[in-house]
Parts: structure tokens; C-alpha cells; sequence
């Protein structure tokens, strides 16, 4: 599988985890033209100040080792992961059904019971676009999102929830990973 690492500056492709052995890990997942590693590029552009409210959002994901998986996750990403960002593309409607799969097999990974999901249905500036509900029902999510108020580490299953955004207009991903960030408080 293909992999890319990013950690402070670029540190460039096909690295091994075991060269961060000491780093939590968050993995980024999706379909290909997602926006996966426009994400990725974005959150290593953003400079936060440190009176910013998403200071320490941005200090949370910069302690981070994040990964943009492209096709099947890797058995070796898996150890130690402790989020998991899945990305669709929410104006792609051919495809919803391939994300649903491809979210159904992390959900049903005994491996990642324990890491929250925050779904991240991007490109929501695009017209005909799914909106959150209309992406929680294609994705069966309905009755598995926690809500975006979900903040406790000790609530009962696992902690998922679906966020629109627009990476391209920079738009609702810094609260979804605000929202990742406090489930591990």
C-alpha cells in the first residue's frame, strides 16, 4: 500500500512506522480524490497562534504521526493507532457505496474497536453534494454517531461522528479534528 508520513516537515513516502515507535498515530483513510492529501497539506500550512482557540488542536495534531492510506489499509499501520480519519467525497454519489464498504471493514476491525472515527464528508461546497444526515444514512451511521458533543473517554462503544467540510475553502475540518482531539481527554 502506499503511505505517506507527516511529521513537522515532509519526511517523504514509504517510511515504516516502526521509525516512530514512540508516537501515537492517527490514521488518515478514504477513496482516492477524496482529498486526503489536500488535508494533509493544509494542516502542515496552518499556523495557529497560541491565543488561537485551535491552538491547542494545532498542537495536538503537530505531536501527532498523521498517515494518508490510499487503497487497502496496510495490517501494519494498525498497532497503535488511536484515531481514524475517514474521508469521503461528498459529491461523489457513484462511490458512496465503495466508501460504505471500505468504512464497514475498519468499523468491524477488532483492531480498532477502541479508536474513535471521525468521518470527514468533504467537499461540501460542490453543488448536489450529500449533507451530514444524508451521508449518515448512506453510510448506515445513523444509529452509531455519538453526537458532536461527545467528549468522554470513558463513554460506552466507540466514539464516531460525521463532519462536512471543504478542505479546498477551508471549512469544518479543524472542528472535526477539535472534535477527534477531545475524545482523548
Amino acid at each position: 500500500c502506499r503511505l505517506f508520513i507527516f511529521f513537522g516537515k515532509y519526511q517523504g513516502e514509504f517510511f515504516k512506522i516502526e521509525h516512530y515507535p514512540d508516537r501515537q498515530k492517527i490514521v488518515l483513510l478514504g477513496l482516492e480524490n477524496a482529498g486526503r492529501t489536500t488535508l494533509l497539506h493544509r494542516l502542515k500550512a496552518e499556523q495557529f497562534g497560541d491565543a488561537s482557540p485551535l491552538a491547542s488542536t494545532s498542537r495536538f495534531l503537530s505531536r501527532m504521526v498523521k498517515f494518508d492510506v490510499g487503497g487497502p489499509i496496510c495490517r501494519d499501520l494498525i498497532p497503535d493507532v488511536i484515531g481514524v480519519v475517514f474521508m469521503i467525497d461528498s459529491s461523489d454519489h457513484d462511490r458512496i457505496e465503495e466508501a460504505k464498504s471500505a468504512l464497514d471493514t475498519i468499523l468491524i476491525d477488532e483492531q480498532l474497536a477502541g479508536a474513535p472515527v471521525v468521518v470527514l464528508a468533504n467537499k461540501a461546497d460542490k453543488e448536489g453534494t450529500m449533507n451530514e444526515a444524508e451521508v449518515k444514512e448512506r453510510l448506515g451511521l445513523q444509529q452509531m454517531c455519538t453526537g458532536k458533543a461527545a467528549s468522554c473517554p470513558d463513554q460506552r462503544g466507540r466514539l464516531l461522528e460525521v463532519f462536512s467540510c471543504s478542505v479546498e475553502k477551508k471549512q469544518g475540518y479543524l472542528e472535526a479534528l477539535r472534535w477527534l482531539e477531545l475524545c482523548f481527554w
